[in-house]
C-alpha cells in the first residue's frame, strides 16, 4: 500500500512538473512573439514615416529633386522597401527600380512619367 502510494505521489508531481514547464514555455512563447512582432510592426511604421518626410522635403516648386529621390531610395531598398511615386491622382509619376547584373551588382534607376 505504501509503495501504491509513493507510487502515485511521484507520478502525480512528475504530472504537474511537466504540466508547469509546458505552460511556461508556451506562455513565454507567446508573449516574445506578440513582442517581436510589435516591435517589427512599429519599426518597419517608423521607417516609412522617414522616408515620407525624406520624400516630401524633396518636392519644391512642383518640381522633384531626382538625385535627392534617389538617394532616398537606396536607403528605403537597403531597409527592404521599394520607393514608388505617384500624383495627386494615383497616377504613377516615378517609380525605383532595381536589377541585377554581372557580379550581383545592383543598378537603380528612377522611371519618370513624361
Amino acid at each position: 500500500m505504501k509503495k501504491s502510494l509513493k507510487r502515485q505521489l511521484t507520478l502525480s508531481h512528475l504530472m504537474l512538473s511537466i504540466f508547469s514547464i509546458l505552460l511556461i514555455i508556451i506562455l513565454t512563447n507567446y508573449i516574445l512573439e506578440r513582442q517581436f512582432r510589435d516591435y517589427i510592426i512599429n519599426n518597419i511604421n517608423n521607417k516609412t514615416i522617414e522616408i515620407l518626410n525624406s520624400v516630401k522635403e524633396e518636392y519644391k516648386d512642383g518640381k522633384w529633386d531626382v538625385k535627392s529621390i534617389e538617394s532616398i531610395g537606396v536607403s528605403a531598398l537597403e531597409n527592404g522597401m521599394i520607393l514608388k511615386l505617384v500624383d495627386n491622382q494615383g497616377e504613377l509619376f516615378g517609380m525605383l527600380i532595381f536589377t541585377i547584373a554581372g557580379n550581383a551588382k545592383i543598378y537603380l534607376t528612377i522611371i519618370q512619367k513624361l
